[in-house]
């Protein structure tokens, strides 16, 4: 999953993408991401992964990992949560995080018939406050003392992007989600189908 974007979207793979999140989930990123210390190992990781129920795809920039997406199907058909992890500090506002949260709506609503994803982030996190402010996504609300860090609870937000109004931001910057298969070649097999269905017509059988 591409995009003509410097930052793709890839599986896990090896040793040393789990070695990576691990070390991502246990430092400050871990954190932000997740609203919470976390004391997890490559083997913890793992697990997570391959036992579900969260799926994670590796953020990757100019052939480098840099970060994860992850996501989880929620109680109705359609409905996920999702969130995002940029592992160092010195790429924060690099603007990774957002497009691999692009990325990851791209590939939820276009390809795997999404209707809703939901985000929550602890307001101590600068950056995805800011995203919820940028209109991207709809805010709900406010969970009250949600999270506990650093002696102290602290709320979250939380909000949602449908599917609808996904394609109307598409259209509004003009965004062209990639296709697995294009329209011409699509069109084509549809013409053929028609052709053969012409001069060899399907017959209704009667028992």
């Amino acid at each position: 999953m591409d995009n003509d974007s410097a930052v793709v979207l890839s599986p896990v793979h090896g040793d040393r993408d789990y070695e990576l999140l691990a070390e991502w989930c246990t430092s400050r990123a871990g954190v932000y991401a997740s609203g919470t210390h976390q004391n997890l190992s490559p083997t913890d990781i793992q697990r997570i992964i391959e036992q579900g129920p969260a799926s994670f795809l590796m953020v990757r920039a100019n052939g480098s990992a840099v970060g994860a997406v992850h996501w989880e199907r929620l109680t109705y058909a359609g409905s996920y949560k999702a969130g995002s992890i940029i592992g160092d500090p010195e790429l924060w506002g690099s603007g990774f995080g957002l497009d691999s949260l692009r990325l990851l709506m791209e590939f939820l609503f276009h390809a795997q018939n999404a209707h809703r994803i939901q985000v929550t982030a602890g307001i101590f996190n600068k950056a995805m406050v800011e995203f919820f402010c940028s209109g991207l996504l709809r805010l709900e609300g406010v969970l009250r003392d949600y999270y506990f860090l650093d002696g102290e609870y602290h709320d979250a937000v939380i909000g949602s992007l449908l599917r609808d109004e996904y394609y109307a931001l598409v259209d509004a910057y003009q965004i062209v989600p990639p296709n697995t298969i294009s329209e011409g070649e699509k069109e084509q097999a549809r013409k053929l189908l028609l052709e053969h269905l012409a001069l060899h017509p399907i017959k209704i059988s009667r028992k």
